[in-house]
């Protein structure tokens, strides 16, 4: 009877409606954790590992997701040469389909090219991995504008920057942008006291130094990190400097820079796919989303005030 009249309405079951009321009569204990897709492009298992920035984004994601109720997997493309054929394959086949796409760590692109239809997606970092999809990352020109006005307020004038690796061309170039627009000297002279390259030596760094003459040095890239602890172990530098890549263990050996809070960027991401997840929305976005997080400035012994 109840059928027939049904029947009669059009009632038709509702697919979604049926799958939610079989999760619901599951008890908790037998209740599948809903996996997330985390996916290193360039970066190999060893690097991440002992790589505190990546473990500051995977910390964020991790965190986020275990508090939304979310598990993560991990997927190490260059490191078990996965194709993106072959990638899209193992994700549909374990039921995953929101996907994070890590940062690039060696290259400036990537070809980046998954069966979008099938997953929500979200890219940390700037670099170009794809087509244009939903981003979370640091707000590179907001923190060098925040890390010139702290240095201005410090009483320093001569701020050089020093800058090793792809990061810039991976931010489209904001730091740099930056730096000359807040620089307290002008466009002119701030573009004579950057040194940008994809790789530097301790005789090109001394060598822009005895030329520039900073009054401080902005520094990022392990390289340049390198070669001024080098320089600091042997006392042969006594110029201040401050990093725009801090991190908490930075605090003990007194260093000021920028805290770009990459976790919160891990976290963001997060969000943005468990929505889109939420609202069933799959494939690459008619309009993606960006989401920058602030830096903070860290004060610290190394850029102290100038008397």
């Amino acid at each position: 009877m109840v059928l027939r009249i049904a029947d009669e309405l059009g009632y038709r079951p509702d697919p979604q409606m049926v799958k939610m009321m079989a999760y619901m009569r599951t008890s908790k204990r037998h209740r599948q954790v809903e996996k997330l897709a985390f996916i290193w492009l360039d970066a190999l298992r060893k690097n991440v590992n002992r790589n505190p920035y990546a473990r500051r984004i995977l910390g964020g994601v991790m965190s986020r997701a275990e508090e939304l109720g979310y598990g993560i997997e991990e997927f190490y493309a260059e490191d078990d040469g996965l194709s993106m054929a072959r990638l899209s394959t193992i994700l549909d086949a374990r039921g995953i389909s929101g996907v994070m796409v890590s940062p690039l760590h060696y290259h400036t692109s990537y070809r980046l090219d998954l069966r979008w239809e099938r997953f929500s997606t979200v890219v940390i970092g700037r670099g170009q991995v794809g087509p244009a999809l939903h981003q979370t990352g640091p707000d590179h020109y907001q923190g060098m504008a925040r890390a010139m006005k702290n240095l201005i307020q410090l009483g320093y004038r001569r701020i050089g920057m020093c800058v090793s690796g792809g990061s810039l061309e991976r931010q489209d170039h904001r730091w740099e942008g930056s730096f000359v627009i807040h620089h307290p000297l002008g466009i002119t002279k701030a573009a004579s006291l950057m040194l940008v390259a994809p790789s530097l030596r301790a005789r090109d760094v001394d060598t822009w130094i005895r030329k520039t003459k900073p009054d401080i040095i902005l520094f990022q890239g392990e390289q340049v990190h390198s070669l001024l602890a080098q320089r600091l172990k042997t006392e042969r530098w006594d110029l201040p400097c401050a990093t725009l890549d801090w991190l908490p263990e930075f605090e003990e050996a007194g260093l000021a820079g920028l805290n770009q809070q990459n976790e919160i960027s891990g976290a963001n991401a997060v969000d943005l796919v468990t929505a889109d997840l939420l609202r069933n929305q799959r494939g690459v976005p008619r309009e993606p989303k960006v989401v920058l997080c602030e830096a903070t400035w860290v004060h610290g012994a190394s850029a102290s005030a100038v008397h």
